[in-house]
């Protein structure tokens, strides 16, 4: 019972969203019609519906071909003023939900990008659609959910009762203790993961399109950057401590932890030597 009653709240709630995005969000009103149509259209909705240049069209296609990831039937698409809001100007991401393949780019940053980064950027994007990454994470994601259904049968049963006799209190607070302990156990993994995808994109991109020298100076870049906007937060208590944190969290490995690993697999690769151990799909000769 208890499983079925929050099942029916989540989905409540995830309806509720979307619907409210769809009407609230006036940069995008496009988005209204998300929530009748697919979850799939939604998100493309989201994120942008116009196509980029033909010029780009053509440059992340051939970069597509020369990757051998040509086969990928995917669209490209100019991120929109509320992606950019949400993502960055300096942003590009993919959609990969099995059938539907979208990428999206922030093009007036991308049309300033040296060609050497332009190429890594998108050779990193290229690489989370070749290797399925978003379906990895969902597969991960339902396992997790059904792990826990097992193992936590007795618990869940526990909890059950409480709201069979009435007894509000504990339900409550045991439900909601629950269920915060796993979304947070659950983000550590899938965090975990994510941060392992974007390592091996980050290899793929240098590696497929012989680019080391454009991963090192987009997150040279991307470091710059980020000490700049740190210039202006606050130094407080409480920053300190997310600070730390963050790393656990975080979807994407630290601008220095990866410009680190760039950096180590370029030097190797001059030696003629196998890229690191700490590039997990690095192949050994």
């Amino acid at each position: 019972m208890v499983t079925q009653f929050n099942s029916v709240i989540f989905s409540i709630m995830l309806s509720s969203f979307c619907f409210l995005d769809g009407k609230l969000n006036d940069q995008a009103p496009e988005a209204k019609k998300g929530i009748l149509k697919t979850m799939f259209s939604y998100i493309r909705f989201e994120y942008g519906t116009e196509q980029v240049s033909a010029d780009n069209e053509q440059y992340i296609r051939a970069i597509a071909q020369e990757m051998g990831f040509g086969h990928l039937n995917f669209k490209i698409f100019r991120m929109n003023d509320w992606g950019i809001s949400k993502f960055g100007y300096a942003n590009a991401c993919v959609v990969n939900l099995y059938l539907y393949k979208y990428l999206f780019i922030s093009e007036g940053w991308f049309n300033e990008l040296p060609d050497q980064e332009k190429r890594f950027v998108i050779g990193h994007e290229l690489a989370h659609l070749g290797k399925s990454h978003h379906a990895k994470i969902m597969l991960a994601s339902v396992g997790l959910a059904i792990g826990q259904e097992v193992c936590l049968g007795g618990h869940f049963a526990a909890l059950g009762r409480y709201y069979d006799q009435g007894q509000w209190g504990k339900y409550c607070v045991g439900t909601i203790g629950t269920l915060g302990a796993l979304c947070i156990f659950d983000f550590l993994l899938i965090a975990m993961l994510i941060r392992r995808h974007e390592r091996e994109a980050d290899y793929i991109s240098a590696t497929l399109l012989n680019n080391v020298q454009g991963g090192i100076a987009s997150f040279e870049h991307m470091k710059e950057e980020e000490l700049q906007d740190d210039k202006d937060k606050p130094t407080t208590i409480l920053q300190l401590i997310a600070d730390k944190l963050k790393g656990y969290f975080a979807t994407h490995p630290s601008h220095d932890e990866r410009l680190s690993l760039i950096q180590q697999y370029g030097q190797q690769q001059e030696q003629l030597i196998t890229a690191p151990k700490c590039f997990p799909y690095a192949e050994t000769s």
